[in-house]
């Protein structure tokens, strides 16, 4: 099982996406890491940080009119979906849906969310840090 470590290669720039990522990614890692009998109340903790961080990117979306925003926000909504409909109790189902997260968190920052990163940067909306060139 592959297990997602914050890196600042992880960076878009992005204060507030940046750090909701770093949390989302060490929560992540801490599920798969601990015992089943923390997953019903872990998993549902992280489906309200997901949500919470989706807001946040959605909310800069808005802001910005970014064009791609009908695409980002179906991929945000995927995710809920899936985690939503895990049955209580459904440790192995979890368990599978935990494992897909590192490479779907990985594709979505690289397609998705530095391409936000970027043109809230260009729409002046944010001044973006650290995140490479």
């Amino acid at each position: 099982m592959e297990i997602l470590t914050w890196s600042d290669a992880m960076a878009v720039g992005v204060p507030e996406i940046d750090d909701a990522h770093r949390v989302l990614i060490g929560e992540l890692a801490r599920l798969q890491a601990g015992p089943d009998r923390d997953l019903p109340s872990g998993v549902a903790r992280l489906l309200l940080m997901l949500e919470a961080d989706f807001q946040g990117e959605e909310a800069l979306m808005t802001a910005i009119a970014y064009p791609d925003r009908r695409q980002h926000c179906a991929q945000h909504a995927r995710v809920l979906e899936s985690f939503r409909q895990l049955a209580p109790g459904d440790c192995a189902s979890m368990r599978r849906l935990l494992a897909l997260m590192p490479r779907w968190f990985c594709f979505h920052l690289t397609g998705m969310d530095r391409a936000l990163a970027l043109a809230a940067a260009l729409a002046g909306h944010v001044e973006r840090q650290g995140a490479p060139a």
